[in-house]
């Protein structure tokens, strides 16, 4: 089964994929990147997102998804409009996640709604982001990624995963979210 998000206008109905499989749309910062509070300035500056730490674990849960039959792993996350994020970003990910195919990496202007942004064909994806609004405003199903540091305001009330859990758990959770 071919592996890209773009391989025709409709994707989930598309003969080479089953409309059985599951997309997963997996934001960055915060969620594949240890997201840290630092200075607007400091987040603006070069080398700012390309030095962000990985997140072992749910880089690994990306891989295990996206070596699953039935499942498709892709990227949507925010991007500052500036010389140089999404080039940084870009790069981040063919380091520490070069088993998503670029054709599955999707990039919206930092600001603007993911839902509004993305292709309409993936509009009914499983988002994973650790960011309340763009869950909120999510098409599909939207899923909370606490990573320790955020969720302290306790205005998420739907699906979630945490950074504390182990791995067959965070799949166990996922497939009773997508089962749903």
């Amino acid at each position: 089964m071919e592996k890209t998000f773009l391989a025709n206008v409709n994707l989930l109905s598309d003969e080479k994929s089953s409309s059985d499989d599951r997309v997963f749309l997996f934001d960055m910062d915060g969620v594949l990147a240890t997201w840290q509070e630092s200075p607007w300035e400091t987040v603006l500056s070069d080398g700012y997102f390309l030095s962000r730490s990985p997140e072992p674990k749910m880089i690994h849960l990306a891989r295990l998804l996206s070596a699953h039959e039935g499942c498709r792993v892709g990227i949507l996350s925010a991007v500052i409009q500036d010389d140089h994020s999404e080039t940084e970003k870009r790069l981040w990910l063919r380091r520490f996640c070069p088993f998503i195919p670029v054709e599955n990496i999707f990039f919206v202007p930092y600001g603007s709604s993911k839902s509004e942004c993305v292709p309409e064909n993936l509009r009914g994806a499983v988002l994973i982001d650790d960011y309340t609004v763009n869950l909120r405003d999510w098409s599909g199903k939207a899923v909370k990624f606490y990573n320790g540091i955020n969720g302290t305001k306790g205005t998420w009330t739907g699906p979630s995963i945490r950074l504390d859990m182990e791995i067959p758990d965070m799949i166990t959770r996922l497939d009773e979210i997508t089962a749903a």
